[in-house]
């Protein structure tokens, strides 16, 4: 890279500051990966450097897939809840249907929602910085150097705690070289799209880049409610712009600055009712028991249960749900190398804005419906060091690392009706809440021998819980003017003995620290130039915290910290079968939970819905993850991903109707059995100097998974009710209680270099066979009495035309 001269460039005090590593920074380095180009006699390498130095993906000792922009292209993997068709193994869904929100689960451990106050068991990182909250995370993968997914605990290098593993997502970063791309998008369901960026070496030592992205559809789904067909759902509009720049006033020192701003409008995504509970309060509005016009009764929110067969595309609601996220934030990387030690300084700064109002039960008759709103900041620092000593035969990181995240408020104020009166009982969940992390870090690799490694690493964390539960003290707008629910300002707090605070008292505050150690050992064995084995034990850890919509006074109590103890052994092998060259790699695993952290939904009498969040004992979960790359043509690549888990409670007590029973039979909610993937990948030049042609099929696999984390079968349902005629009127139907399973196959076609001009042509289309998936619950049928689903996209297909230059 030749040097280059600082010109003009007046970016903000997060430039300045970190130029001059006057403080340390940011969440821990993500892998960053770069795609190694394919040669005659092997299949496709990355590079990674997810033990903070550049290494061959083949030769690092750690579960991890790796894409870059082009291969996210081909099997069609638009943003975060398009990785599993990736990673098996990882799982994504929406947050009660919204688009621009996800919930991460992997290797069994998934989020039960955005709960400010509550760590994800999943980190997820863009431009080497945790995304917290996760409102606004799944924006679209545009300009990327690559999306890395690790898998296992994340106990030492990475910033933030995790103890299921941590998505990273990496932008493309400026170059030394004039280039740049436009891609225009145009689909069915009104889908338009624009996306590109271009390069611009500003000068002998600064390098530009500006990224940008727009889309719009009309949404997939529309309402079939009487009298609100103009109802629409799963829709989106979104903005988001992405500038760059790199300074290198120094062979020794680069400065790295990539800021974001991202504006999304979301007709949020309608669940459909796929099972209603005969014994549950949505039973009660049958026959007389509703009187008010414009409000269908019990037969009707049966006619609207979805069944197997029925156009997923079509749902029930009386309103339009929507949500608005606008995100901005810069990220700050300043290395400087001196006598082969490397000072890394990150600082990173992200601000969250949302509002949505969403149909939670997915019916025509409002019985659950809710307001969601929060202004979050999140800043996060590390100061890293980074050589190798021993005649470069001992590789060292070490670091501190430090996040503050505020939410002032976060609220979800929630109505569920009373079916005697059509009044609603109004849920206020509303906090402020403020966490903070503090960890210092070290790990080594040493070369024992020339084939064996020795790798140790430690951290200690100390983490601050802050909360400052409140009431409504103003109108919902969105209940009122939607429902026609008049406001009555109250408390929805309840002091220990049941009964409900006086204003004067329902500010209430609530602090706790929490403090663990984590480590990493390891031992790495070269069993041929191109085989690797590898045995690793980690302890991962998620910190306690306060559950923000609790209502009770036990509800307001801390919750525990949960931690893992892993242990796994894994093989990276290239090789030829015969004149085929091969790629094997195969991970198996055994996980030990002790204080998992488990959410369900509870009704507060009278008629207050809420969500728990407790400790459920110990668990496990014992899994297999398998990789098989094949080139047995030229041109033509073959990828096989597999992972298998199995995950089981060891212990797992919880209070019913006042008992305490034993729940270590269930299984861990929202996590398959089996998943897959199979990707194929051709490509051959045409005749003459006409380009090159693609074709990429993609198909993903997803068993089926549990709802609900405590009642999981009819049986199970059965047996909390005293009442034996409750217990028989309970139908026989799984779909109350576990997901189907489905497979969805895209396809993609390219023509590049179309006529030998520097324009490519594409074709795309997914959910090919128009599958019924279903991707995200609201799983409510032992308490509010109905279970809703939410359902991926249907059949999507467009065209696409870029046009580059350079």
């Amino acid at each position: 890279m030749k040097s280059k001269q600082l010109g003009n460039v007046t970016t903000a005090a997060l430039l300045a500051a970190s130029t001059g590593l006057a403080l340390a920074a940011a969440p821990a380095q993500a892998q960053e990966t770069t795609a190694v180009p394919i040669d005659d006699e092997g299949v496709q390498d990355i590079i990674v450097t997810a033990r903070r130095r550049e290494e061959r993906l083949q030769d690092v000792p750690v579960s991890v897939v790796a894409a870059n922009q082009a291969q996210l292209d081909r099997r069609g993997i638009l943003q975060m809840t398009d990785v599993q068709q990736l990673a098996p193994g990882f799982r994504a869904e929406l947050q009660g249907g919204r688009p621009s929100s996800v919930n991460i689960a992997l290797r069994g451990q998934r989020m039960y929602g955005n709960v400010p106050a509550q760590d994800t068991p999943t980190a997820i990182y863009f431009a080497e910085m945790v995304m917290l909250p996760s409102n606004g995370v799944n924006t679209a993968f545009y300009d990327l150097a690559d999306v890395q997914v690790l898998r296992g605990p994340q106990g030492t290098l990475f910033g933030r705690n995790a103890d299921g593993g941590a998505l990273t997502v990496r932008p493309a970063k400026p170059t030394d070289e004039f280039e740049g791309s436009v891609t225009g998008t145009l689909g069915n369901y009104g889908t338009v799209g624009l996306r590109g960026f271009i390069n611009l070496p500003a000068s002998e030592t600064v390098d530009l880049r500006l990224a940008g992205y727009f889309k719009r559809n009309h949404g997939y789904q529309k309402s079939i409610a009487p009298g609100h067909t103009d109802v629409r759902g799963g829709g989106d509009r979104v903005v988001d712009i992405r500038p760059s720049v790199i300074w290198r006033p120094a062979d020794n020192l680069e400065n790295y600055l990539v800021a974001f701003y991202s504006k999304q409008r979301d007709q949020t995504v309608i669940p459909r009712v796929v099972a209603v509970n005969p014994n549950s309060p949505a039973a009660n509005f049958k026959g007389a028991a509703s009187t008010a016009p414009g409000y269908d009764q019990y037969g009707a929110i049966l006619d609207q249960v979805w069944r197997p067969g029925d156009d997923f595309t079509k749902v029930y609601s009386r309103f339009q749900p929507f949500e608005k996220v606008r995100t901005y934030g810069a990220v700050n990387t300043t290395s400087l190398t001196v006598g082969g030690i490397t000072v890394k300084n990150i600082i990173g700064y992200r601000n969250v804005k949302e509002s949505g109002f969403f149909n939670v039960t997915g019916t025509a008759l409002p019985t659950v419906e809710a307001h969601q709103f929060s202004s979050s900041d999140t800043f996060s620092e590390e100061l890293q060091l980074l050589g190798k000593s021993f005649d470069d035969r001992l590789s060292w990181v070490a670091g501190i690392y430090y996040l503050k995240f505020e939410s002032s408020p976060y609220g979800q104020p929630t109505s569920v009706l009373n079916p005697l009166n059509l009044a609603s009982a109004i849920s206020p969940f509303l906090a402020n809440v403020k966490n903070t992390s503090l960890a210092a870090y070290a790990q080594a690799d040493f070369e024992l021998t020339d084939a064996l490694t020795f790798t140790a690493g430690g951290r200690y964390t100390r983490d601050s819980r802050h909360i400052q539960w409140l009431t409504q003290t103003q109108p919902d707008r969105f209940l009122q003017n939607v429902l026609g629910i008049p406001y009555v300002p109250r408390c929805g707090l309840l002091g220990p003995t049941g009964v409900p605070l006086a204003l004067a008292d329902c500010d209430i505050k609530a602090r706790k620290s929490f403090r663990e150690p984590t480590w990493t050992l390891g031992l790495t064995y070269r069993a041929a130039p191109k085989t690797i084995l590898y045995l690793t034990q980690s302890r991962g850890y998620r910190s306690g915290g306060f559950n923000y919509r609790a209502i009770t006074a036990a509800q307001r109590l801390p919750f525990d910290p949960e931690t893992v103890m892993n242990y796994e052994a894994g093989i990276k092998s290239d090789f030829d079968l015969g004149s085929v060259p091969m790629r094997f790699n195969a991970a198996l695993f055994h996980a030990d939970y002790k204080g998992l952290q488990r959410s369900v939904t509870v009704i507060v009498p009278p008629a207050t819905i809420a969500q728990s969040i407790f400790n459920a004992a110990s668990g496990k979960v014992d899994g297999l993850e398998t990789e098989i790359v094949a080139r047995p043509l030229d041109g033509l690549t073959l990828n096989v991903s597999y992972a298998y888990l199995r995950p089981k409670y060891k212990k797992f007590d919880n209070l019913v109707n006042g008992v305490v029973q034993d729940f270590s039979d269930r299984k861990f909610a929202g996590v398959p059995k089996h998943q897959l993937t199979a990707d194929a990948n051709y490509t051959a030049d045409l005749p003459g100097d006409n380009g090159e042609l693609g074709l990429s099929v993609n198909v993903a696999y997803m068993g089926r998974t549990a709802i609900d984390e405590l009642f999981q079968s009819r049986q199970q349902l059965a047996a909390t009710y005293i009442n034996p005629a409750q217990a028989a009127a309970l139908p026989e139907s799984s779909a109350p209680y576990q997901t189907r399973s489905y497979t969805l196959t895209n396809l993609r076609i390219d023509w590049k270099n179309l006529l030998g001009r520097p324009i490519d042509l594409g074709f795309y289309m997914r959910n090919v066979f128009n599958v019924a998936a279903q991707v995200f619950p609201n799983p409510s049928y032992g308490s509010i009495g109905t279970t809703a689903l939410g359902f991926s996209p249907p059949r999507m297909f467009g065209i696409e035309l870029t046009a580059r230059f350079e």
